[in-house]
Formats: C-alpha cells, sequence, structure tokens
C-alpha cells in the first residue's frame, strides 16, 4: 500500500488478483486514482443479487440444475435439458441484468463480458467481496479496454494512441503452468495437453501412482470455495 499512497494506479488484468488490488486500493483511499486496464473483461457477482445472498443463489442445487448437463449425462437427462433450455437462459440472462444494474458496468467501469453465464464462472468469473461491490461505484477507478503500446515519462501510451497517466503499474495478468519440473519420462505418461492435464476428479492421473495434483488443475469463481475444494480432498 505505501507504494501507491497518493499516486496514480495503472491495474493491467481483470481477474481475481486485479480486482482484488483495485478493490484494496480504493476502498483504503490509498491510491490517487486507479485504472483497470484489460483484454476481455469477466463477470464480477455481488456478494448479493436482488437481496439474495450469493451463497443461496449459486451454491444450491436449484442453480445447479440451471448448468448445462455433464458430459456422463443420460440421454434422458440431455432430453430434459433440451426442454428446459429456454428457461435456464432467460435464468442466467436476468442474473446479468441484475449485476450491470446494481454494479453500473459501463460507463468507464467494466463493460459486460462477451462471454456470458454461466460460462464465464468456470474460467474468469469471481465473487466479489463487499468492498469489490462498493469499488464499482468509486469516482477515481476508470476500466479501459485496451493495451500497452509504450511507456513515457508520466505514463503509459496505449495502443489505440490515448495517454494515460501512471506513477505504479501492476501486472495482475495471470501466468501459465509449465510441467517442465517433472521428468521427461514422467510428463509423457501425464500426456500434458496445451490446456494442461487430464485428471480423474481434477487430481488425480490415470497412469501414475503416487501422484496427484491438488488445487491446481482446477479454477473457481470464489477463492473460498477453491480452498473449501483442497480442504475437503486432502482431508484424512
Amino acid at each position: 500500500m505505501s507504494l501507491a499512497r497518493g499516486r496514480r494506479v495503472v491495474i493491467i488484468g481483470s481477474g481475481k488478483t486485479a480486482m482484488d488490488c483495485a478493490s484494496g486500493l480504493l476502498v483504503s483511499r490509498c491510491a490517487a486514482s486507479v485504472t483497470l486496464l484489460y483484454r476481455s473483461a469477466h463477470w464480477p457477482v455481488p456478494r448479493s443479487v436482488l437481496g439474495i445472498p450469493v451463497r443461496r443463489l449459486l451454491f444450491s442445487r436449484a442453480v445447479a440444475s440451471m448448468l448445462p448437463p455433464y458430459y456422463t449425462a443420460s440421454c434422458v437427462d440431455r432430453a430434459v435439458h433440451a426442454i428446459v433450455r429456454p428457461l435456464k437462459r432467460l435464468f442466467w440472462r436476468g442474473l446479468e441484468c441484475a449485476i450491470n444494474k446494481k454494479l453500473h458496468m459501463g460507463n468507464g467501469k467494466l463493460e459486460a463480458p462477451p462471454v456470458g453465464l454461466p460460462g464465464d464462472l468456470f474460467y474468469g468469473g469471481q465473487i466479489l467481496d463487499d468492498s469489490g461491490a462498493e469499488m464499482m461505484h468509486c469516482e477515481q477507478l476508470t476500466a479501459i479496454k485496451g493495451e500497452i503500446n509504450k511507456f513515457v515519462r508520466n505514463g503509459v501510451i496505449l495502443l489505440d494512441g490515448t495517454f494515460r497517466p501512471a506513477d505504479v503499474i501492476l501486472y495482475c495478468t495471470g501466468y501459465k503452468k509449465s510441467y517442465d519440473y517433472l521428468e521427461a519420462d514422467l510428463r509423457l505418461k501425464l500426456e500434458v495437453q496445451k490446456d494442461g492435464l487430464y485428471l480423474y476428479r481434477n487430481c488425480l492421473p490415470p497412469h501414475v501412482r503416487h501422484l496427484a495434483f491438488v488445487g491446481s488443475e482446477v479454477n473457481t469463481y470464489a477463492s473460498i470455495l477453491t480452498y473449501s475444494l483442497t480442504e475437503f480432498t486432502v482431508r484424512p
């Protein structure tokens, strides 16, 4: 926080880390201004929507039935899904509209993401804490879709030629996984794909004994949920 105190901060990214950094700086009134610079937006889900806590709204069997059928679903389940698909689509579009209205997306804030719900929740969406929802109404926040072209003395020049003042730049751009720490023959057995590993229950490689990947090959839209999954998996 001391590095950003009273300074103009540009945060690159729109994922969980970027949103956490932005909300911390804005709610604490530490930074003079915060610019969220991103290439693709994700759905920020507030802790409550239409007065309903998100725990009851998303972490329930009723909402689970609104998801697309799992790949092991029977023909009957897939047929039922096809019949009620318009109802499911209406539910998720309604949730998007409610989030959009509550957080005032657009108008210099995050724009509506290109990937709708529930798809975006599984690889980019996030559940905001109370300070995150408050952040979206903060006047010191500006969200811009774009990329940096070059650095200049007092800020950055974006690809579209516009100048953005900046004293501090935070890269919250995520990372790419590397399995080079594993031996070559082990990587061959794991059958590493360009998008990661295919594991039983996202933990166990079928062809390698005494090895498990706990929490590294699965993503959730809430850090609390990720932690809970890890706790459940490693519990004796």
